[in-house]
């Protein structure tokens, strides 16, 4: 039973998180650049390379294990403070700025 946890915590919840990245990368790249400056959060590019880095690192877990992990974890906070923080408040501003309240 062991085993089996150890491979869903080192690779299957790695990879989930890693397709939450790459869709955010894909919303970062569709957003306005304009946005992330009113946000006063880092440049559009900026995080459409950290997310970008996230994924590659969480889709292909054992490239991350090998350098201790330390990859992984950065991708999985990467990609918490996008979905958690940043992407709540470029979506605010959006709706805010098409006249939406």
């Amino acid at each position: 039973m062991s085993v089996y946890l150890d491979i869903i915590f080192q690779f299957g919840i790695p990879f989930i998180i890693g397709i939450f990245a790459l869709v955010g990368a894909v919303m970062v790249i569709t957003t306005r650049a304009d946005a992330f400056d009113a946000a006063d959060r880092k440049s559009r590019n900026v995080w459409a390379g950290l997310l970008v880095g996230s994924a590659i690192f969480l889709l292909l877990p054992w490239l991350g294990w090998a350098m201790l992990g330390i990859p992984l974890i950065a991708g999985l906070v990467i990609t918490g403070i996008y979905w958690l923080d940043v992407r709540p408040q470029i979506k605010d501003i959006m709706s805010n700025a098409q006249g939406n309240y």
